[in-house]
């Protein structure tokens, strides 16, 4: 997977065009597709690290995007939540359109609390305190019902629920932090896939 594993979900409050663009000598947007619902691009930075005022070495840094046209939603894929704010700052200078984080987490379990979604929850981590000491506890969620995963959410708090797609049979997983993890493994076209959905649940 040429994308990072992590990513993070935002609407925007107008349609942007975004190309291959040179931002500056050590920035610039690279256009990696251009597709009829959706653009991937991958923005690239030249960060100097510095000691005591002085540049000691370069480090080169890059965050990818997933942008959905029609929903006007876009996910940044980092390494880092300080590499994913960057860019997000970045964008809104660059195109002068505001960003808000979208609460996938809270806007999933509304779905999954839904008969009309079509992700299996295979897995839910929390954290259980006992005696002033705290436990993470991971369930096998395979095979819940509806009144059982509900009940899990509103007593335990998750942490994270992991999911099955099961239209792009693809494993993925949520936080309570409403960041979206992939497997290393995970194809570019089965993330799209996944995302696809996710805006038109969002939008």
């Amino acid at each position: 997977m040429i994308l990072e594993r992590d990513c993070i979900g935002y609407s925007i409050d107008s349609a942007i065009k975004v190309d291959s663009i040179t931002v500056s000598n050590f920035e610039k947007i690279e256009m990696l597709s251009d597709c009829t619902n959706y653009q991937i691009h991958r923005y690239n930075w030249v960060d100097p690290i510095k000691y005591k005022e002085k540049l000691i070495s370069k480090s080169t840094k890059s965050v990818s995007m997933i942008y959905f046209k029609n929903q006007l939603t876009i996910f940044l894929f980092g390494n880092s939540e300080s590499n994913i704010s960057y860019v997000e700052s970045r964008l809104k200078r660059l195109f002068s359109v505001k960003f808000e984080k979208v609460d996938l987490y809270p806007k999933i379990i509304n779905k999954l609390s839904s008969n009309n979604h079509k992700f299996k929850v295979i897995n839910i981590q929390f954290v259980r305190v006992k005696d002033n000491l705290e436990k993470w506890v991971s369930i096998d969620a395979i095979g819940l019902s509806k009144n059982e995963f509900l009940k899990i959410i509103n007593e335990e708090n998750p942490q994270t629920i992991s999911l099955y797609d099961e239209l792009n049979k693809t494993y993925f997983s949520v936080d309570i932090n409403s960041s979206l993890s992939f497997n290393d493994t995970t194809t570019i076209s089965d993330i799209v896939g996944v995302l696809e959905y996710v805006s038109s649940c969002i939008s």
